[in-house]
């Protein structure tokens, strides 16, 4: 499955980060026609939401990926640490927050009604009866463990009565609203096509954003943020180059 944008390299390494590099590999390795979303906050103040998996002619469902071990006592949930449980916040209201704000954002930009199934995902878990049980009270679907995910998602909502399920087209729709900055074919706005040889940077980045075109020219890094968005690059002199040639810094993207 079209997974998007690209799973940033340095995360990898981040033990705390673990959790949602198996759920993207998991759905980016899907043989399951779709478009999926990593990150997808749809203003500043909605709650960001972990994946927006489109499955075309199935569903539209929001996850949320919570890593490590957990449970719910006595009316809280609890993350279970190596000193003890540790109280946090409810996450399925989290997780249905944000779920609906990917609906409600379709609806306001697009016109269009879309169901959104909100799931709650625990990668490193077993399943639990408590969680389970409080999930179904609060209308989100939960699952335990990163296998298999697109299918169980499909597995989810064969008892729902979806009368539109999305489209190849309208998932491409759906895609570009919420994250208007990303390029085709699967790459991130902002990333160079194709490899540089060993040694050599990029020099121009051209960025397409809703139909207005950015360069930016010498960038050996480039990052790129939505709502607004926003182009941050940096570039390191060599050392036989005059450092006080080329003044770097940052430039704010041309927004609607």
């Amino acid at each position: 499955m079209l997974t998007q944008p690209n799973f940033p390299p340095h995360r990898r390494r981040d033990p705390m980060r673990l959790a949602e590099l198996q759920v993207y590999t998991e759905i980016m390795n899907s043989d399951r026609q779709g478009r999926a979303l990593y990150e997808v906050k749809t203003s500043r103040h909605a709650p960001e939401l972990d994946f927006t998996v489109g499955i075309q002619d199935v569903a539209i469902c929001g996850l949320q990926v919570k890593g490590g071990q957990h449970t719910f006592r006595g009316g809280q949930f609890q993350r279970i640490t190596d000193d003890g449980p540790v109280n946090i916040p409810c996450p399925l209201k989290v997780t249905w927050d944000a779920a609906m704000q990917i609906r409600e954002v379709v609806k306001d930009r697009l016109g269009r009604n879309v169901f959104v199934v909100a799931v709650l995902v625990f990668p490193d878990m077993a399943p639990d009866p408590a969680i389970e049980l409080r999930a179904e009270h609060d209308r989100v679907k939960v699952l335990f463990g990163a296998h298999n995910l697109v299918e169980r998602l499909v597995d989810l909502v064969d008892d729902r009565d979806i009368y539109s399920p999305p489209t190849a087209r309208q998932l491409d729709e759906i895609a570009e609203t919420l994250m208007p900055f990303l390029a085709d074919g699967g790459q991130a706005a902002g990333e160079p096509q194709g490899q540089e040889p060993e040694g050599q940077k990029a020099d121009v980045h051209e960025i397409n954003l809703n139909g207005l075109p950015l360069e930016v020219r010498h960038a050996d890094v480039v990052n790129v943020y939505n709502a607004p968005v926003t182009i941050n690059y940096y570039r390191v002199a060599p050392k036989d180059e005059d450092s006080a040639g080329d003044a770097d810094g940052a430039e704010e993207a041309p927004t609607e």
